[in-house]
């Protein structure tokens, strides 16, 4: 940069948000003359503004016909403001020859976008982990501290699943990925296809999102569902029955097919009110805990099952009240 006259001075224009700022020159020149002083002979000025006027405090006198190999500053806000606000110097005919300006800087003293120039980022999130656009910070900067709002927007509780009409609802894991799937229970054909059945609104750990499997047709008479791991291989099974009736239904998981086999049944205990599945042994296998009252003597029965050989054991009656129907 050449300067028509001798002695022209140069301005350093300032808009500050009530922040007093040190100036401190740093070496103008890398040949035989160095500049590390404003006119004046201060090696730091302060400068105070209310962010709507400038500053002509600030001068610098240089030598006719100069050319700037490098030039810095040190620019220190002295307030509780995060920044200093727009800085830039111009030549005294107006022209801007330094700014601190330009798309992801933020405010000087306060970085408060990212490289794209936005405030805010948005990152997709899978089983691993993403990253966010680049900050960029001044060259030789101190970071003293940062800070940083997340908010999280899961995309997998907004999705809505279409199930049609169902029954009843349980929690399991069909497919043994550790995730909640939901298993729904219809009577109606009109909903299933294959009249009464159940399907799993079953997790994906790849694409975070729900799906529902095909329909299961199971005995026609069920009207109730209970979801155990019946055979101890970390998937869950499903058991249908009616209330009063001791045959169970089973549906055992297919882990080559990745789906439900079809039924075969088991008896309990007769005239069950209300049954539910338990590992009452410690084997491994759930079992049949059924309660009874239907014929005047109310008691609780269990019924070891056996996966292995698909067969059920009376193990034990305990009577509990006498219900008067």
């Amino acid at each position: 940069m050449q300067e028509s006259r001798t002695n022209k001075k140069t301005l350093i224009l300032v808009v500050l948000f009530l922040t007093p700022i040190f100036f401190v020159p740093q070496s103008f020149a890398s040949g035989t003359t160095q500049v590390n002083t404003f006119a004046g002979g201060a090696s730091s000025i302060t400068v105070v503004s209310d962010g709507n006027n400038t500053s002509t405090d600030l001068q610098i006198d240089l030598e006719r016909n100069v050319t700037f190999q490098d030039a810095s500053f040190v620019v220190e806000g002295q307030s509780a403001a995060d920044t200093a606000g727009s800085v830039w110097i111009n030549s005294s005919s107006g022209d801007t020859i330094w700014t601190y300006s330009g798309v992801g800087y933020g405010d000087l003293s306060h970085q408060n976008t990212f490289q794209t120039g936005a405030t805010f980022d948005t990152v997709q999130l899978n089983n691993s982990s993403g990253m966010p656009s680049p900050i960029l910070l001044p060259k030789n900067a101190t970071l003293q501290s940062s800070q940083a709002n997340i908010t999280y927007s899961p995309n997998i509780d907004a999705q809505f699943v279409q199930v049609g009409a169902v029954k009843q609802m349980e929690l399991g894991d069909s497919n043994g990925d550790n995730q909640t799937d939901a298993f729904v229970f219809s009577t109606l054909n009109s909903t299933t296809g294959v009249n009464t059945a159940f399907a799993v609104v079953e997790s994906n750990q790849t694409s975070m999102q729900y799906n529902l499997t095909n329909w299961t047709a199971t005995c026609v008479n069920s009207n109730e569902m209970r979801i155990a791991d019946m055979n101890n291989d970390s998937h869950d099974d499903v058991v249908t029955f009616t209330p009063g009736s001791a045959i169970m239904c089973i549906h055992e998981y297919n882990t080559t097919s990745m789906s439900y086999d079809p039924y075969f049944s088991v008896n309990i205990s007769a005239g069950p009110i209300d049954v539910q599945l338990a590992d009452m042994d410690g084997d491994g296998d759930q079992d049949f805990v059924s309660i009874h009252g239907y014929f005047g003597g109310g008691y609780v029965s269990l019924n070891s099952y056996n996966s292995t050989t698909g067969a059920t054991r009376l193990t034990s009656n305990l009577a509990i009240y006498r219900w008067n129907f």
